[in-house]
């Protein structure tokens, strides 16, 4: 989870933010490198068994996992506002201080970076 943040500045060519603790996937940066725009598909609590079980159920989002899709390890402890925090952040918990929805950020996000 902690390298979405980072792939996503080096794709855009922007820094990541400044407190990220992951690195840029450079598979992925080397695909996209230069890209204005970019979407990050997060399904949340989407894993590996419900992948296997409905892939068939869902045919544009099977063309995209066999273009490039990877696995991220989710950061502890594996809930949703912990999780998209860090995706966004670099970071983790102690890092961001997201814990709940209504918790606000401690540190950079790649939002800030965009902007």
């Amino acid at each position: 989870m902690m390298d979405v943040a980072p792939t996503v500045s080096a794709i855009l060519r922007l820094p990541a933010p400044a407190q990220a603790k992951g690195r840029a996937i450079q598979g992925i940066v080397s695909d996209l490198a230069g890209m204005r725009r970019l979407a990050v598909l997060a399904p949340d609590a989407f894993g590996e068994f419900a992948w296997r079980l409905w892939q068939g159920e869902m045919p544009f989002l099977r063309s995209l996992h066999a273009t490039r899709s990877i696995l991220l390890r989710s950061v502890m402890p594996s809930i949703t506002p912990v999780n998209f925090a860090t995706m966004v952040t670099g970071t983790d918990l102690a890092g961001h201080g997201i814990n709940t929805f209504n918790d606000n950020f401690r540190c950079e996000t790649l939002f800030d970076c965009v902007r």
